[in-house]
């Protein structure tokens, strides 16, 4: 889609103000939209504000903080553009952006983002990835309950078992019955997710390794 997250990773360092220091690193991470972020106290949605929260909880769970003590890792995710899926965007750029910085990581989480749209017979119909227009039609939706977007969080165990990180619901509340479906929708995206960003980091090193070859 036309969603497009650029995400930077500034640290490990040590905190600005002495006595913050802490066994094992404190993460920070901040959405900026519209060239203004939750911190500068500009015109950021409520949901941006929400979004941060949880994106850190979701990574403080997956950086291996305690090869970082008495330091800081402060992520800064920048919306260049917004076509929907924001919040899974906003993760995966973060993830992508710590791996490349070398931060080590526990587990790899992704998001899939999904519109739940009630059907008239009964049940509910879920897609993937809506976009802007979708999202907006949600606020219009005529049907009782109304329609509700959802995002699931999951990663994997050693044994490639899929673990739930987080669940976040905006608009009509999502009914029980829809997160078992929406978990193993998120379940069967995650290794095509996973190989597209390792590919992607794999591109980025051997780009560097041929741009090192060609200067020498």
């Amino acid at each position: 889609g036309g969603t497009a997250v650029l995400a930077s990773v500034h640290g490990p360092a040590a905190p600005r103000q002495s006595g913050l220091e802490t066994p094992q690193a404190q993460l920070s991470l901040v959405v900026a939209s519209g060239g203004t972020s939750s911190t500068e106290g500009g015109p950021v949605s409520p949901d941006v504000e929400e979004w941060e929260g949880l994106l850190r909880g979701v990574l403080e769970s997956c950086v291996h903080r305690t090869q970082y003590p008495r330091c800081v890792i402060q992520i800064v995710c920048h919306i260049l553009s917004h076509d929907g899926s924001v919040l899974a965007a906003c993760l995966h750029a973060s993830v992508a952006a710590l791996m490349d910085s070398g931060i080590a990581m526990l587990q790899v989480p992704t998001a899939v983002a999904l519109r739940v749209v009630p059907r008239n017979g009964g049940g509910y119909h879920l897609s993937m990835d809506p976009s802007t227009g979708q999202e907006l039609d949600m606020d219009l939706s005529p049907h009782d309950p109304p329609t509700a977007l959802v995002c699931v969080v999951v990663t994997a165990n050693q044994k490639n078992d899929a673990k739930v990180l987080a669940l976040h619901s905006r608009g009509g509340r999502a009914p029980t019955a829809v997160w078992p479906t929406a978990v193993a929708l998120a379940t069967r995206a995650r290794p095509a997710l996973t190989n597209f960003m390792k590919l992607a980091l794999q591109h980025k090193l051997q780009s560097k390794i041929r741009n090192g070859d060609q200067g020498s």
